[in-house]
């Protein structure tokens, strides 16, 4: 399924997919005009939030300025946590990821309507 929400600063877009009746992916569009454009892709397991990968980009047709790349074990532990910026790649700090895991669970909620699934 898909969706669209407009903001006051921002306009979003998301396609969601199922297996089983369960979420496994939503891939997120979300235009900040002159601010910036991001693109992010969340992977969920059993529920909750299992990957994301989120490029920041002046524009849609950009290339990204940063890739966040972030990953939870099944007890929650952040296993996969990468800032890349060119071909320079950091650690993502524990704030960030946080952050993202906010996003994961709160995309999830705006794109099933407080269902989760």
């Amino acid at each position: 399924t898909h969706g669209t929400k407009l903001e006051k600063d921002a306009s979003r877009g998301w396609q969601l997919f199922r297996q089983d009746g369960q979420v496994v992916f939503i891939r997120e569009e979300v235009d900040y005009g002159k601010k910036g454009y991001s693109s992010t892709d969340y992977a969920f397991k059993d529920g909750k939030p299992w990957a994301i990968v989120q490029q920041t980009k002046p524009s849609s047709d950009a290339k990204p300025s940063a890739i966040d790349r972030a990953g939870w074990s099944d007890d929650g532990t952040l296993v996969l946590k990468q800032h890349q910026v060119g071909s320079d790649v950091q650690p993502l700090d524990a704030a960030t990821a946080a952050s993202m895991k906010k996003q994961a669970a709160a995309i999830l909620s705006m794109a099933t309507h407080g269902k989760n699934k």
